[in-house]
């Protein structure tokens, strides 16, 4: 997963954009962690 803010200089829409696909992913970790945790 490439950070959000590299070198590139991405419009504000695309900065958004890859901060909002890097949040869900990191909430579908969690959520998979805690269902992991309750078995």
């Amino acid at each position: 997963m490439p950070f959000p803010f590299g070198k590139s200089h991405k419009s504000p829409a695309d900065i958004v954009k890859n901060l909002k696909d890097s949040m869900t992913v990191l909430e579908k970790h969690d959520i998979s962690d805690k269902k992991a945790e309750k078995v």
